[in-house]
């Protein structure tokens, strides 16, 4: 029939300006990169693979501690106080909890939530053991006769704390979406494949092909968008924890 062939002609039409585009589109922010970079927009480059960067392992109470390890401006890791590390994993333990609802923004009728106490429990639990002090008791009395200090480093303990829940969260929502991008890429690869031999058999027309291979590519740039987004969480949880956030290896070579 003409009206199917116009119709097939039309989709071809559109896969070659979406096509077109995405050429212009790449071109573009190419040189865009380069103005970022300080370079000629008119240099050529080659863009190499974004590799793999390691994901930190082990629970949630273990990224936090290394992250606590690590940031500077807490200065854990050069202090000579021996720090308890199972201790110190056991109050984090205690307060994920509560750090989960503050992290991810949870309402609660719990009273708890409103008070100093709320959080001091948590925080004090941890932060004791970094400060070298025995007990809670002592951590108060501390405290209280350097409240502006402690303040500082009770907020930025949290603020650290709850960056590194953040991420991991984000990371997770990041892996379930990309397993999800690879089932419906098995699922459009399989029907495509399915319609191409009915296709050969003129059990269909080109037209419904040509539909069914946009939305094979449709999913191929949705597991693309979800593998990039999975490697953003990780550089983004690396990056909370004091880790540099990619691989050091040369991710692009100059012409």
């Amino acid at each position: 029939n003409s009206w199917q062939a116009d119709e097939a002609a039309v989709l071809v039409q559109a896969r070659y300006n979406d096509l077109e585009n995405t050429r212009v589109s790449l071109r573009q922010a190419k040189a865009d990169l380069m103005i970022a970079l300080g370079f000629s927009p008119m240099v050529e480059i080659t863009l190499g693979g974004a590799g793999d960067n390691p994901i930190p392992q082990g629970p949630v109470e273990d990224l936090i501690y290394q992250a606590l390890l690590r940031h500077p401006q807490l200065a854990i890791s050069d202090r000579a106080v021996a720090i308890e590390e199972e201790k110190v994993k056991i109050a984090l333990s205690a307060f994920l909890p509560r750090l989960y609802g503050f992290a991810t923004h949870t309402h609660t009728s719990d009273s708890t939530m409103v008070t100093s106490n709320y959080w001091m429990a948590g925080l004090s639990g941890a932060v004791s053991v970094f400060n070298g002090f025995a007990n809670i008791n002592e951590y108060e009395a501390a405290r209280k006769g350097r409240e502006k200090a402690f303040l500082e480093r009770e907020q930025l303990t949290l603020t650290l704390m709850a960056e590194v829940l953040k991420a991991h969260l984000n990371l997770q929502t990041a892996e379930n979406n990309k397993v999800l991008a690879e089932k419906n890429l098995g699922v459009a690869q399989a029907r495509f494949d399915q319609e191409q031999s009915r296709w050969k058999e003129g059990l269909v027309t080109g037209t419904e092909l040509l539909s069914v291979q946009s939305q094979l590519d449709r999913a191929r740039m949705g597991i693309l968008m979800a593998q990039y987004q999975y490697q953003v969480g990780v550089a983004a949880l690396r990056q909370t924890m004091g880790l540099s956030p990619i691989d050091t290896t040369v991710a692009s070579e100059m012409r």
